[in-house]
């Protein structure tokens, strides 16, 4: 069973200013994702929003919203490392098949 933490917006800055969920510098690089386009799933006709996940040990912290936004942070953690491994790659894999384009991270 995993644990989920949701924070809005006005915590996400100061948590990644203190780098308190992302790896420091030198770390691998957080892959990010934008959604530029019609958002059939929502019934919306122009949608340009962001999606980023990152692993460290068994938690997952995955950022998301509107694009030039702070958006919104999702913290999940696992049982264990493999788990949350398993979970990124999963997820990772349904948001390109919504048509999510991995680009260069603009928050790292």
């Amino acid at each position: 069973m995993s644990k989920i933490l949701l924070l809005c917006s006005d915590k996400v800055s100061r948590l990644f200013e203190n780098d308190y969920l992302l790896p420091s510098e030198g770390s691998p690089k957080v892959p990010y994702f934008e959604f530029i386009g019609e958002d059939k799933e929502r019934g919306v006709e122009h949608s340009t929003k962001y999606w980023e996940i990152n692993q460290v040990g068994k938690k997952l912290t995955i950022r998301y919203g509107k694009i030039g936004t702070d958006g919104q942070l999702t913290v999940k953690e696992f049982e264990s490392k493999e788990d949350a491994e398993v979970e990124l790659n999963k997820l990772i894999k349904s948001k390109t098949k919504k048509g999510y384009v991995e680009k260069p991270n603009p928050h790292s």
